[in-house]
């Protein structure tokens, strides 16, 4: 809550891409617009900082240590949010960079405090998402598992009816977010320049450019 999604994506990311409050695409859950948590919603993380202090019997939070791996965006996002963490709830974040191999081997070591990663589905289905999680391992980084999201997911394999299989999917994303072992950023649009003398070329629903039947049409 104490992230500004939206500052980033106008300042820093710049692509048009949508502040994202829920782990699920508003591609595929259009509910998912407007999420399950308010963006930069402040004065609501202030007092759960505090809550969750007092639960600690902590008076202030120690230093954070946020790793990202090498990437001017990915850095000036964990710069971004460093800031607004010290800004908004008087967060120290010390910032952790790393080469992409030895960052995967830090993360599935579990060697990080905060981490970023991001997703590309392989099919636009809600499950794409939502099986990340379901067990410990592979590109669930978070250690974060839930015998009752697992048991969702592993029910919605056998529903064969559109909507209840929704409904039961929507069901498993709830758990999700309100454990949150992750905290949703944006979600990812793809780039590209146009030119109309450039003809037939196909851009698949996933955002994949199939070069194979263009061709270029004379002036």
């Amino acid at each position: 809550m104490a992230i500004n999604r939206k500052g980033i994506v106008e300042n820093i990311t710049k692509a048009e891409q949508l502040p994202a409050m829920a782990l699920v695409p508003p591609t595929i859950f259009e509910e998912n617009a407007k999420g399950y948590f308010g963006d930069n919603d402040v004065n609501e993380a202030k007092k759960l900082l505090k809550k969750g202090l007092k639960e600690l019997g902590l008076s202030e939070l120690p230093t954070v240590k946020l790793s990202y791996n090498t990437s001017e965006t990915h850095g000036a996002i964990a710069q971004a949010v460093q800031d607004m963490w010290k800004k908004n709830l008087g967060v120290s974040v010390e910032l952790n960079n790393e080469e992409w191999g030895v960052y995967l081997d830090s993360m599935g070591a579990g060697n990080f405090q905060v981490g970023r990663m991001g997703w590309i589905a392989d099919y636009n289905d809600a499950i794409n998402f939502l099986e990340i999680f379901e067990t410990v391992g592979g590109n669930n980084y978070t250690n974060w598992e839930n015998k009752e999201y697992q048991a969702l997911l592993k029910k919605s394999r056998t529903e064969t009816d559109v909507a209840a299989r929704e409904k039961i999917l929507r069901d498993a994303e709830a758990i999700f977010m309100e454990e949150l072992p992750l905290s949703p950023i944006y979600y990812y649009t793809n780039v590209w320049t146009n030119n109309d003398k450039v003809r037939n070329i196909e851009v698949s629903p996933l955002g994949v450019v199939q070069y194979k039947w263009g061709w270029i049409a004379a002036e």
